[in-house]
C-alpha cells in the first residue's frame, strides 16, 4: 500500500487530485464510508489494517495509563480523527489533546500521538511520522507490538522529527527498565502542564523541549499482558 502511494505521488500534481480534509469530512457526514475503516493521509484515502488482540491490548493499556496519570489535565482519545492539515485526517490509536470543546470540529493540535503498529509499521514511520511533524506534534510514539519496542520521535522541525530513539526491553538493563517505567508520571506531568499553557494561550515550552527522550516510559505497561502472569 505504501509503495503504491509513493508511486502515485511520483506522477506529479498535474495528474493527481488529492482530497481536501473539508471534502473528506462532508463525505463522512454523507455516509459514504459506513462500515469502512478509512483515514485521510496526504490527500489519499487509506484503508486501516484490521485490529488484532495484541494491538487492542496495547491501546487499552496506553489509554488507561494516560487517563489515570493525566488526571483530567488533557483529553485522551482513542482512534478518533485528528485534523492534522488541510489534506490529512489520521485517526491515531491514542492521542493527547489540550482541554477544550471538540463537539463542532476535530482537534487540530495534539500534545502526544501514539500509533500501535503491527503490519502498519512502514506507513507509521514513513508517512505518518512526517505528517505529525508537519502538524507540530511535539512527540510521537510508535508502539511496535511485533518486536515489543517503542520508538519515540521528538523535536519536529521543517516537517521532520530531529530526534528518534528506539526502546526495547530485551536490550535494556534492569536498572534502565525500572527508570523508564517509573518516569511515566513525570512525562504525563509535563504533558499536563503543556496542555494548561496551551489553554491559557502560552506556547513557550512543550513536553518535547522539557527533556530529551532518553527512555520510553510505557513499554512494560504496554507489553506486560503478552508476557503472562508473574509467578
Amino acid at each position: 500500500m505504501l509503495e503504491e502511494m509513493l508511486d502515485l505521488q511520483s506522477l506529479g500534481p498535474e495528474k493527481l487530485r488529492p482530497i481536501k480534509r473539508a471534502e473528506y469530512d462532508r463525505m463522512v457526514e454523507a455516509g459514504l464510508f459506513v462500515d469502512e475503516r478509512i483515514e485521510l493521509l496526504d490527500g489519499f484515502l487509506v484503508r486501516m489494517t484490521p485490529i488484532g488482540s495484541p494491538h487492542s491490548s496495547a491501546v487499552d493499556r496506553l489509554m488507561h495509563t494516560f487517563v489515570v496519570a493525566l488526571d483530567g489535565g488533557a483529553h485522551v482519545r482513542v482512534q478518533g480523527p485528528f485534523a492534522a492539515s488541510d489534506d490529512s485526517e489520521p485517526e491515531p490509536d491514542v492521542a493527547v489533546y489540550p482541554l477544550g470543546s471538540y463537539r463542532r470540529e476535530h482537534p487540530s493540535q495534539a500534545l502526544l500521538v501514539i500509533e500501535v503498529a503491527d503490519s502498519s509499521l512502514a506507513i507509521d514511520r514513513r508517512v505518518k511520522a512526517p505528517l505529525y511533524a508537519r502538524a507540530n506534534v511535539p512527540e510521537y510514539w510508535i508502539v511496535d507490538v511485533n518486536d515489543e519496542a517503542i520508538e519515540v520521535y521528538s523535536d519536529p522541525r521543517e516537517g521532520r522529527y530531529q530526534n528518534v530513539v528506539r526502546h526495547q526491553p530485551g536490550i535494556a538493563s534492569r536498572r534502565r527498565r525500572s527508570r523508564m517505567c517509573s518516569s511515566i508520571s513525570r512525562r504525563c506531568s509535563r504533558i499536563s502542564s503543556w496542555a494548561r499553557s496551551v489553554r491559557r494561550g502560552s506556547r513557550r515550552a512543550g513536553p518535547a523541549r522539557a527533556a530529551k527522550p532518553e527512555w520510553s516510559p510505557a513499554f512494560r505497561l504496554v507489553f506486560r499482558a503478552r508476557r503472562g502472569p508473574r509467578t
